[in-house]
């Protein structure tokens, strides 16, 4: 039965507006993926978790994100709810801006207690809807079997658990009463049973409550039918240490039997309760092998330096991301004097060797496979690979058979989606027609620069437009670099760096790495991308490959030999660099005439008025912030002004991107004012520096449309 909102309070009353959705009509809704999406169930269900009402403030504080996100992905829900349902509308002229939100709740002031401004609350019908499906949802149970204190194997032969065994693996139902400390599990409710303070220690059944939880002679009960089990003697079982690892946050550990178990880890165990047949494989705890923590910042560095780099570089990178002192590195074996974390490095690298996620290719040089580069390596994995390896090379120690195991099952990938010439043009604001131009200029040249002032996207844009041209986001063809003014030869093509032994040794360059890994494939289209492109000397960089990145030098029969080591080299046709160039830098000099010859030049401008339907005036449609669109205004005549003056000109005009955040639910006022006062401002004060006249009227203008004073 729905219980009434109490009407005079919160509007607006049944008699000034209702959506007519019955409880029905949003049970459909709810499991209508196109309607309610994971951001609108997230919202949704937030609200209900809370009581059913609360600010948008009191949601970020509770759950994270910006309030804004709340507001935001609710009105984007009730537009597609009124788009579905074709429900009703309420009349504009009973309160401002309130055509959307009064399809999902009923609102009123917040009290001065509390956090936020405007409590809304959910409507009954929605709210009666949401219990409903939270009711009748399975639920999942752990009950623990502990031999320390239930000597299950030993007691009468009806109930022991070799009768167990042997009736469910003969196909036959198994029934008994178990202690269950929760007085919430229901008859239907799935149930796992976890054996503890004994190893192996992990989960050795399940099956469902035939009954809800009662209390018999002053104990807590509940009849289970198992309908699967696994014999931990002789068959591998989900370990306790690997449901820590996967699902921290769950308590595998409990104090009584019968704890609910999150949904996550209850779809992961259903999922996963078949999948166990194969070779045993324990998780190793990270305190047992200290090398294990090293896995995944090694992949990392190795991603962030394109894919490959050399032996000493991969250490310094890695050293890098995990922030590893000084004092650290210094700590060294007694015996040998070497570093104990460069030691324990190369203990990862060649475990991951082994598994096929780094090539053992190139002599010195340590690079990812295919695998390597859209594998998201975990510390579970991290154990499972060198348990794994372990095992094996016990194995052939022994001279017994080499075990097959196959991790394939745990392999998380960072999947490559497709993308096309449509998604480009969702996330980038040019026009389909310049697209194309652009498009046609990278394949045709190979070699294209993106000039623009700042932030129109530059950088933004150059990875969509590889993506775009490949088909899908798959990083393993794309590198990106930032060249600086002391970027040199040895950094990019090759040369000679101090090796741990004192010395020096002869080790690649990102860029030569890169072009191997092209060569590698050589029908699919790669990409290296240059950020800042004109802060480095391309002479000094490039060397003599400066000459065979122009488009008819390329491939083989152009190849000659580099300065250093004296090896043939050529750089492959499949190979497309694109580089960035800010317009409005005036601490740099024009870029040499070498540059201009070989590149093709594309100019990026603000998008502000672009009225196209993938333009920016579709992107700013939905924010629902008055003055967010009136500071676009004033910026759009900000850039009338930077563009004729005469010391300034198109090419220090404000992008958009300044205000294009990713995430379009932080779009508030205080927002809008932070971009403003913290990098607008400080962006015009740079250009008009001898103009205090010009500077006085733009900052004081930008001041008073966000509200803050001006002091000159």
């Amino acid at each position: 039965m729905i219980i009434k909102n109490d009407e005079h309070e919160w509007f607006p009353s049944i008699e000034e507006y209702t959506p007519g959705l019955s409880v029905e009509d949003w049970l459909d809704l709810l499991n209508d993926p196109e309607v309610f999406d994971e951001n609108s169930l997230t919202v949704i269900k937030a609200f209900y978790d809370i009581g059913g009402q609360a600010t948008c403030k009191e949601l970020s504080i509770k759950y994270g994100k910006d309030p804004g996100f709340y507001s935001m992905i609710s009105k984007k829900l009730a537009k597609r709810i009124h788009k579905k349902t074709n429900c009703p509308l309420i009349n504009d002229d009973l309160k401002e801006n309130a055509e959307w939100w009064t399809i999902l709740y009923v609102g009123k002031e917040a009290d001065k207690q509390q956090e936020g401004v405007y409590i809304w609350k959910l409507r009954d019908e929605l709210k009666e809807a949401l219990y409903i499906q939270a009711s009748s949802a399975p639920k999942a149970w752990l009950l623990a079997w502990n031999p320390n204190n239930y000597d299950w194997e030993s007691v009468d032969d009806q109930y022991n658990y070799y009768t167990m065994l042997k009736k469910v693996q003969n196909g036959d139902k198994y029934t008994e009463a178990w202690r269950c400390h929760s007085t919430k599990v229901k008859s239907g409710d799935r149930i796992f049973i976890i054996r503890l303070g004994v190893n192996p220690k992990g989960i050795v059944a399940t099956g469902y409550a035939y009954s809800d939880s009662y209390e018999k002679n002053g104990t807590r009960l509940v009849d289970i039918t198992i309908t699967d089990t696994k014999d931990y003697k002789s068959e591998k079982i989900i370990s306790q240490e690997q449901l820590k690892t996967l699902f921290p946050e769950q308590q595998w550990s409990p104090q009584a039997s019968g704890i609910s178990i999150k949904p996550d880890a209850a779809q992961w165990l259903i999922d996963n309760w078949n999948k166990t047949d194969e070779q045993p494989i324990e998780i190793i705890s990270p305190s047992n092998s200290e090398f294990l923590k090293y896995f995944s910042p090694l992949v990392q560095a190795l991603k962030e330096l394109g894919g490959s780099a050399a032996r000493k570089e991969a250490h310094e990178k890695v050293i890098e991301l995990m922030g590893i002192t000084d004092e650290e590195l210094s700590v060294t074996y007694e015996k040998t004097g070497a570093s104990r974390v460069i030691n324990q490095i190369d203990f990862a690298r060649n475990d991951l060797a082994r598994e096929g996620i780094i090539s053992n290719g190139t002599k010195g040089v340590w690079a990812l496979t295919e695998l390597g580069m859209i594998i998201d390596m975990t510390m579970e994995l991290a154990g499972l690979i060198h348990m794994k390896w372990v095992k094996i090379n016990a194995a052939k120690r022994k001279g017994e058979p080499i075990p097959v195991i196959d991790l394939s099952q745990y392999y998380k990938k960072q999947k490559d989606h497709k993308y096309t010439k449509n998604d480009f043009l969702k996330e980038v604001f040019i026009t389909e027609s310049d697209y194309d131009k652009l498009r046609s200029l990278v394949i045709r040249k190979k070699n294209v620069i993106l000039q623009g002032a700042p932030g129109v996207g530059k950088t933004f844009s150059a990875k969509r437009l590889a993506y775009s041209i490949i088909g899908e986001k798959n990083e393993n063809r794309i590198c990106m670099v930032q060249f600086h003014q002391n970027y040199s030869y040895e950094d990019f093509i090759m040369g000679y760096r101090p090796n741990d032994q004192g010395g020096f040794e002869l080790q690649s360059g990102i860029f030569y790495n890169f072009c191997i890994r092209c060569k590698e494939n050589p029908d699919k289209p790669y990409f290296f991308i240059i950020d800042e492109i004109n802060r480095g000397n391309l002479s000094k960089i490039f060397g003599e490959l400066l000459m065979l990145i122009e488009t008819d030098k390329r491939g083989e029969r152009h190849k000659l030999n580099l300065v250093y080591g004296g090896t043939s080299f050529y750089i492959p046709e499949n190979l497309h660099i694109i580089g960035m160039m800010n317009t409005a830098d005036r601490s740099l000099a024009m870029i040499d005439y070498a540059l201009r010859r070989r590149f093709s030049f594309y100019t990026m401008k603000p998008a502000f008025e672009n009225a196209d339907n993938n333009g920016f005036g579709s992107y700013t449609a939905d924010i629902d912030c008055k003055l967010y669109h009136s500071v676009i205004s004033k910026i759009i005549g900000l850039n009338n002004d930077i563009r004729i003056d005469t010391t300034l000109g198109k090419g220090f005009e404000i992008g958009h991107s300044y205000f294009s955040p990713e995430d379009i639910s932080v779009i508030n006022d205080e927002w809008v004012r932070n971009v403003v006062e913290y990098e607008i401002i400080p962006l015009i004060e740079e250009y008009w520096f001898d103009n205090d006249k010009k500077l006085d009227e733009w900052s004081k203008a930008l001041y008073q449309i966000i509200g803050e004073k001006y002091d000159s």
